[in-house]
C-alpha cells in the first residue's frame, strides 16, 4: 500500500527540492527580463528628453491640438467615427484613449475615445449575434467551453 501511495506522490508532479532548486533559476531569468525592460524605457525616455526628437514630438503634438481646435464639433465627430469604424475591423481600444487625450486633453478625449468604443463594440456585439452565431456553432460545435 505505501508503494502504490509513492507512486502517485510521485505521478502528482515535482515535489518541494526539485521546486527550491529551480526557484533560483526563475528568479534570475524574471530579473534579466525585468532589468530589460527598464533598461528600454530608460533609453526611451533619454531619447525623447535630450534629443531633437523630443522636440519634434511636441511640435507634432501642437500642430495636431491647433489642427483639432479650429475643427471644433466636426473634428470630435470624425475622431469617434474613425475610433468606432477601426475598432469595428478589430484595432485595441487603448490606442484611441491615448490619442484622444493628446489630440483633445484629458477629460474630452477620454469622454470621445469612451463613446466611439462603445459604438464599435456595440456594432460588433451586433454583428456578432446577427450572424456570427450561426459560423461559430458551424466551427465549433455546440460546446460551451471553447
Amino acid at each position: 500500500m505505501s508503494q502504490e501511495l509513492e507512486r502517485q506522490a510521485e505521478d502528482d508532479g515535482p515535489d518541494e527540492e526539485s521546486l527550491e532548486r529551480a526557484l533560483p533559476a526563475v528568479a534570475a531569468a524574471s530579473s534579466r527580463k525585468l532589468i530589460a525592460i527598464v533598461g528600454v524605457a530608460l533609453v526611451v525616455f533619454l531619447i525623447i528628453h535630450y534629443t531633437p526628437i523630443g522636440e519634434a514630438l511636441d511640435a507634432l503634438t501642437d500642430m495636431d491640438r491647433t489642427l483639432l481646435a479650429g475643427g471644433g464639433g466636426k473634428a470630435a465627430a470624425w475622431f469617434v467615427l474613425i475610433t468606432a469604424g477601426l475598432m469595428t475591423i478589430g484595432m485595441p481600444r487603448l490606442v484611441f484613449y491615448v490619442l484622444g487625450g493628446v489630440a483633445f486633453g484629458f477629460w474630452l478625449g477620454l469622454v470621445l475615445a469612451l463613446i466611439g468604443s462603445l459604438i464599435g463594440s456595440f456594432i460588433m456585439f451586433r454583428a456578432a449575434r446577427w450572424g456570427g452565431r450561426d459560423w461559430l456553432v458551424e466551427r465549433f460545435g455546440k460546446h460551451r467551453c471553447l
